[in-house]
């Protein structure tokens, strides 16, 4: 079964980016989690980064699916990932540009995750390889997660070799 991103602009946490998914044009791992997996999915940045540490290589998004979050605590769970984003970007060098490097994108609608098929109360994070024609090359969800990121990854580099 083929995915396809859903051609839906939105706001980066921090930078206020735009992003439509559907038009990103660049090599991208989106990590797609929910309010039980954000500790997963913060490891899953680190690991990944260390393998492809720079941001003009690969794009890393965590897509915070949020779609259970009542319209009453919309403004605190803004507040909490405004937090979330301060912590992560003064952990990196200034010379990095931090809205390149963490990338928090909040789905109140649950869009991205019924578009690839994703179950939204999972504990565990969902990861999602797109290249830069914006094809969705794999998703994988479950132990190891990691690993499995890495192996759609080299599905990026073999691409490039081809």
């Amino acid at each position: 079964m083929k995915f396809q991103l859903p051609d839906l602009p939105l706001v980066a946490i921090g930078s206020g980016r735009e992003f439509n998914l559907a038009k990103l044009n660049r090599p991208t791992l989106l990590v797609i989690q929910n309010e039980y997996s954000a500790t997963i999915a913060e490891s899953i940045h680190e690991k990944i980064r260390r393998v492809y540490p720079f941001a003009s290589e690969l794009l890393i998004a965590s897509i915070a699916d949020l779609q259970n979050v009542p319209k009453l605590l919309q403004y605190q769970v803004t507040t909490f990932l405004t937090t979330a984003y301060d912590n992560a970007i003064s952990t990196l060098p200034s010379i990095l540009p931090a809205e390149d490097y963490v990338v928090i994108l909040p789905d109140w609608t649950g869009k991205v995750a019924r578009s690839l098929n994703i179950y939204p109360f999972s504990r565990v994070p969902s990861v999602v390889v797109v290249n830069s024609k914006n094809d969705v090359l794999g998703k994988y969800s479950g132990t190891r997660i990691e690993e499995g990121a890495l192996l759609l990854l080299s599905e990026l580099t073999e691409m490039k070799t081809r």
